[in-house]
């Protein structure tokens, strides 16, 4: 099964056995991002902030809103149900 992290530093083993460096950093400006306009503030603000492009922050937007059972699957099969 999978493993729950007992705090930050247990975390952040965990990360680091699954995704690179800078994968690690992708995510944490993606949640930047994410708790930034939950905020309230500017797509201009969160650009300065975080260094991430307005047009990144628009698609962080647009893709933490939609439900995750809406998420595109990328699947050889495309008649295959999702399990």
């Amino acid at each position: 099964g999978a493993k729950k992290a007992k705090d930050e530093e247990d975390l952040k083993k965990i990360l680091k056995t699954a995704l690179t460096d800078d994968e690690i950093v992708l995510m944490e400006k993606r949640l930047a991002v994410k708790i930034l306009l939950k905020e309230g503030i500017t797509f201009s603000e969160i650009s300065r902030r975080t260094g991430v492009t307005r047009v990144t922050v628009n698609f962080i937007r647009d893709n933490f809103r939609r439900p995750i059972w809406k998420k595109r699957v990328y699947s050889e099969n495309k008649n295959q149900k999702r399990q």
